[in-house]
């Protein structure tokens, strides 16, 4: 419902309604090379576990599709694949520092 909106009591008048619901690219790679750091600290590797080439990868992935510019939809997913695997390791300080950036993306 976030695409309506409503004119009452009003005569002969007109609203235009901008929505930019484009991806910003820049954000999003600004934010996972943040990300990037956290595969430094040792604690990052006991955090995700078996998961932790997954979110490495899925990471370097994304990164080059912004650069590349390519579906917006496709990087919403890979955000959202990563989201997931942080929720999914909860209890952790990086997992937590992973969800508040991501959280700055509209995905």
């Amino acid at each position: 419902a976030g695409d309506i909106q409503i004119q009452q009591n009003t005569a002969n008048s007109s609203q235009n309604m901008d929505k930019s619901s484009e991806l910003d690219y820049e954000q999003v790679i600004a934010i996972l090379n943040e990300i990037k750091e956290y595969f430094d600290f040792p604690k990052f590797e006991e955090t995700f576990k078996e998961n932790t080439d997954s979110v490495k990868q899925v990471v370097e992935d994304t990164i080059t599709a912004c650069q590349n510019q390519e579906e917006e939809g496709l990087i919403k997913k890979s955000l959202r694949v990563l989201k997931e695997l942080a929720i999914g390791a909860t209890g952790s300080l990086i997992a937590s520092g992973m969800l508040a950036l991501l959280g700055q993306i509209p995905i």
